[in-house]
């Protein structure tokens, strides 16, 4: 969803679409003015408001390899260590 703005104003604007081009545009425009407000509380730069797609698709990715780290039964890994996956509780 995060980057549906950013994708659609580059798709509209390599095919001479002005309409879509526009739309993505105005829609990353309102997703970056709704973010700012959250990057103020938190003493961050508001230059970062744009770059809202990317860190949602560097949170979709860890996601998904931790999804695929559980499905073949590893654990999580942190600075180089890898810990075991906790067994599940025995049925009472």
């Amino acid at each position: 969803v995060y980057v549906a703005p950013p994708a659609t104003l580059v798709a509209g604007l390599l095919t001479g679409d002005g309409v879509s081009a526009w739309a993505g545009g105005a829609a990353w425009a309102v997703m970056t003015a709704t973010y700012l407000p959250m990057l103020a509380y938190y003493r961050q730069s508001l230059w970062l408001g744009p770059l809202l797609p990317v860190t949602a698709v560097l949170y979709l990715l860890m996601t998904v390899d931790s999804a695929v780290r559980h499905y073949r039964g590893r654990g999580a890994a942190w600075k180089g260590r890898t810990y075991t996956r906790p067994e599940a509780a025995p049925d009472r």
